[in-house]
């Protein structure tokens, strides 16, 4: 398991996963226990999304993780090994 963070700003966001899985939120977040961290550009998107989405598609090596919230997106790509 893991916790998932995002730090986002106007062009791009940086895209955290971290080991550390007992927390709440980010009052206690602890750099030295990322997995990746990942700066990606923001997508931004013709049509509102109302809830934050958390969506995985395939792609020729593995996935994209993409976040979509309002009206920006962004996109992870994720290797399978």
């Amino acid at each position: 398991a893991y916790s998932l963070f995002a730090i986002p700003e106007q062009d791009k966001w940086t895209v955290i996963i971290n080991k550390q899985t007992d927390r709440w939120g980010a009052y206690t977040y602890d750099e030295s226990k990322d997995v990746v961290r990942v700066s990606v550009p923001v997508k931004p998107l013709t049509t509102v999304v109302e809830a934050l989405a958390i969506t995985f598609t395939p792609n020729a090596s593995g996935a994209n993780l993409i976040i979509g919230w309002d009206k920006t997106s962004v996109e992870v790509p994720v290797t399978i090994k």
